[in-house]
């Protein structure tokens, strides 16, 4: 995953090529959901491919950010009417867990 303009390969360094789009469903607040378009990216030296994910979004996450930070930060919880298409209580659990395995130690 890459999150910069800067089109270096976070693997090797080298540099990438764009390698065309692919889709992504993401789910909003109040149950809006959408699908985008990710551009993807491959590496001219160890041809690894990458996607460009914007900031909106964490990599390989389907809810939108502010909707994880909402809930780890506790602001958010199943009970928020607004978000009527919330995350079951085991996504929530994995988002904790994950949180808490990136936390330096």
């Amino acid at each position: 995953m890459i999150f910069s303009n800067e089109l270096i390969c976070p693997k090797c360094k080298g540099k990438l090529k764009f390698y065309g789009h692919i889709t992504r469903n993401v789910k909003y607040g109040g149950g809006k959901t959408d699908t985008i378009l990710l551009e993807r990216y491959i590496c001219m030296k160890c041809k690894a491919t990458h996607r460009k994910i914007p900031k909106t979004l964490f990599a390989f996450k389907h809810y939108e950010r502010k909707i994880i930070l909402g809930f780890l930060s506790g602001e958010f919880t199943i009970f928020n009417l607004e978000y009527e298409d919330y995350p079951c209580e085991a996504t929530i659990q994995k988002w904790f867990i994950e949180y808490k395995q990136s936390l330096p130690m």
